[in-house]
């Protein structure tokens, strides 16, 4: 499968003072959105994207009696991993080992002490070095990665219900 998260920071932010605001996952034929409420933290919304998807795997756990899962995710090492981290850190129910190499964190084991299932996460971009758009279209794959409207967001909109942006907002 596949986890990616989207971010907001002002413009000066580095890397790590980037918080989630979206997040989703796909596996089989399973895809699912998650966007941040105003009633929740970040660390909250992480927890929601992996309960949700824990207990999907629960699911496909009974059909399939698979306990081992794989998710990339690209660009883990420098950043999905801070994410992920900083939101699982905040509950018992997930044990979290990442893999560090060269001060980078490479992969990242979490696994469900409730249900005893275990994901990897791997990061797609150490071992493809290409946007995740092209990789896709390079091994065609049915599930394209979609478009977030970047320069749509802001700290007066992070909550947004509404019609979609307008097309200028998108990149490429």
């Amino acid at each position: 499968g596949s986890i990616d998260f989207e971010t907001f920071g002002n413009k000066d932010s580095s890397l790590g003072t980037q918080l989630p605001v979206a997040g989703g996952w796909a596996f089989d034929d399973v895809i699912e959105m998650f966007y941040l409420n105003k009633d929740e933290s970040q660390s909250q919304l992480v927890l929601r994207i992996f309960d949700e998807l824990f207990l999907r795997l629960k699911e496909h756990n009974i059909k399939n009696k698979g306990t081992r899962y794989t998710f990339y995710a690209h660009n883990l090492a420098r950043f999905d991993s801070l994410i992920i981290i900083k939101g699982l850190s905040t509950n018992n129910r997930y044990k979290i080992d990442p893999f560090w190499h060269d001060g980078s964190i490479y992969s990242i084991k979490i696994k469900d002490e409730i249900n005893n299932i275990t994901i990897n996460c791997l990061d797609s971009n150490l071992i493809f070095h290409n946007k995740l758009k092209t990789l896709l279209k390079n091994f065609n794959c049915d599930v394209q990665k979609g478009v977030f409207p970047y320069s749509f967001l802001d700290e007066n909109n992070l909550y947004y219900v509404g019609n979609k942006p307008d097309f200028s907002y998108y990149p490429d």
